[in-house]
């Protein structure tokens, strides 16, 4: 199997000559990494590409190295949904004015003896 892998400086595939990451090496990136380690090599790729092109608009480097790996579908995971744009939502109950000039770590303990 030919390995799809980046030119130096130019940042296109030596298989295909499409723009690095091209279509299939995602597709093998995301079938062997997790989210967090995909996203962490997307944003190392980032870094390099800045300096060998420091002409490109960021935007467009960002897109091509780092924001299809938050979308990627993974073998173990199946098909991520679509980010909605929307904050998560907490996993834990907002806090009262009072609560909240307690330290986290108290309010926790309170909490976790009331039960």
């Amino acid at each position: 199997m030919v390995e799809h892998a980046p030119t130096p400086k130019t940042w296109d595939c030596l298989v295909c000559n499409d723009p690095y990451p091209c279509p299939p090496a995602r597709a093998q990136l995301a079938g062997e990494m997790n989210a967090t380690q995909l996203a962490m090599l997307g944003w190392n790729l980032l870094e390099a590409a800045v300096r060998d092109m420091p002409d490109m608009p960021g935007a467009e480097l960002f897109a091509r190295f780092v924001a299809w790996t938050r979308t990627a579908p993974r073998a173990e995971e199946g098909p991520s949904e679509s980010w909605t744009g929307r904050a998560p939502v907490p996993d834990r109950p907002l806090l009262t004015p009072l609560q909240a000039r307690r330290s986290d770590h108290q309010w926790w303990d309170e909490r976790w003896w009331r039960q």
